[in-house]
């Protein structure tokens, strides 16, 4: 049966959760190889980690790309890096002998060109005691131009486990969990409302196929979603794939005050069941402000979706790991709700873990899959 569920591994989508951060700092010039420590990315690094560890700035890893990129063009064993966003576990970067000297005259040239010239300021701009510059609050926040009020980012890493075993009571066969999508939102019920039906924007392909490509796209354009993506490669493997006993899937999502995360993946063996947090969401900060962090498992609970009649779990012919082809088994019409049949199922803290831990608001961040792409397979079934 397991060999079934690893044949998902050539189907499912692939789609990088990228934080992105645009380098206003001024390139600096090329260093040869010889004057770089050689440096290979571990899991978990990023490049603005990196640059505050070696070069004592945060902002400063553009030296530590310029460096790269131009000891790779002799030596192919170093890494191109064209996306300063994307790194990938086993590079080898170039952190060139006198960063830190680089890095701070890189911050003084950014400083001097933000001063403004004499008469820069014109009178009919200047502002009196208590007003505020356009597009600017009073809190500091930034407003966009299309309205949209910009917040100071944090980062966080989430961590999905499949902590169940290999058997589960009751003869259960192993649990894996296929790929999912998270939302950072600020609006409530962003994938579904509770005792509602199913939207139709891609939750019933999700929760009976594995499928999360259609609401992943529909949550790219929907009103409230600060962010959103699809988790599908278990670190350590080469490409995307189910999240099987021992399994973990992890991404990254950038947050405001205000914000809540939200996140769906199918429960395999089962007709049209997924893990999930409520409406609300999970709550990234709390009342003060400050970032949360810790394992978030108690706020998930296993769903159903409502659009296929349950069987048995692990045995149903019409489960993903048996089923013939996606939407195969027989419609319900019900309405989305946590889980009530007449079947035994574990409990959800016995099969799965969640973490939340915020990343100190460096943006850049390792990933190994390919950031901005989905892979629309010809037939997306287990």
């Amino acid at each position: 049966m397991l060999k079934k569920l690893n044949a998902v591994a050539s189907a499912v989508l692939a789609l990088t959760v990228t934080a992105t951060l645009t380098a206003t700092a001024a390139a600096a010039p090329p260093h040869a190889a010889g004057a770089c420590t050689d440096y290979s990315v571990q899991a978990d690094d990023w490049l603005s980690k990196l640059s505050e560890k070696f070069l004592g700035d945060v902002l400063a890893y553009p030296v530590i790309v310029d460096a790269t990129t131009a000891a790779a063009q002799s030596d192919a064993s170093y890494a191109a890096i064209t996306n300063p966003d994307v790194i990938e576990i086993g590079w080898k970067l170039c952190i060139p002998a006198d960063g830190a000297m680089m890095a701070g005259e890189m911050m003084d040239d950014k400083m001097d060109g933000n001063k403004m010239a004499d008469g820069a300021m014109m009178d009919d701009n200047k502002m009196s005691d208590g007003e505020m510059a356009d597009g600017e609050t009073m809190d500091g926040e930034k407003m966009m131009d299309d309205g949209m009020m910009m917040k100071d980012a944090t980062t966080f890493n989430v961590t999905i486990e499949n902590i169940g075993d290999a058997m589960q009571s009751g003869d259960l066969p192993a649990t894996p969990f296929a790929p999912g999508v998270w939302a950072v939102h600020t609006a409530a019920d962003p994938l579904f409302t509770a005792g509602q039906t199913d939207r139709g924007l891609g939750l019933e392909a999700l929760a009976e196929d594995g499928n999360p490509a259609p609401l992943a796209e529909a949550l790219a354009v929907q009103a409230g979603i600060a962010g959103s993506g699809v988790f599908n490669t278990p670190t350590g493997s080469d490409g995307p794939g189910p999240l099987l006993p021992g399994g973990v899937y992890q991404f990254s999502v950038d947050a405001a005050p205000g914000d809540y995360l939200s996140l769906a993946l199918m429960f395999v063996q089962s007709n049209d069941l997924f893990v999930s947090p409520d409406g609300a969401g999970i709550a990234l900060f709390g009342n003060d402000g400050a970032p949360l962090n810790g394992d978030v498992t108690g706020q998930l609970g296993l769903w159903d979706a409502g659009t296929e009649v349950n069987q048995a779990p692990g045995i149903g012919a019409d489960q993903a790991p048996r089923q013939a082809g996606p939407n195969t088994g027989a419609a319900e019409d019900g309405v989305v709700q946590p889980v009530s049949d007449s079947f035994s199922y574990p409990a959800t803290a016995d099969i799965i873990r969640v973490t939340i831990i915020p990343r100190n608001n460096n943006i850049n961040f390792c990933s190994n899959t390919s950031p901005g792409r989905i892979r629309y397979p010809a037939r997306f079934f287990w």
